[in-house]
């Protein structure tokens, strides 16, 4: 994970349901990570792939009960691709 500590303020909108000053990166990582996946736009999935490690990502799409299937899918290829 890079030394960023706080959510950039651009992807904030994708947190309408609570306060994204709140969050931590690493201690909300799950939930983070999940709402960026279902929400992904191109500076969400530049900002996963840059902030977390992709084993981090691969283990949230293999256990999430909040990923549909094409988010899943979809997810499942661009880890195994890069």
């Amino acid at each position: 994970m890079t030394t960023i500590s706080r959510l950039p303020r651009d992807l904030w909108p994708l947190f309408w349901d609570c306060d994204p000053e709140q969050l931590e990166l690493v201690r909300h990582a799950t939930f983070i990570i999940e709402r960026l996946m279902v929400y992904t736009t191109p500076a969400a999935y530049q900002w996963l792939l840059d902030t977390y490690p992709r084993q981090r990502l691969q283990e949230v799409v293999a256990g999430s009960r909040r990923l549909g299937g094409r988010d899943r899918n979809f997810w499942r290829l661009i880890l195994a691709a890069s």
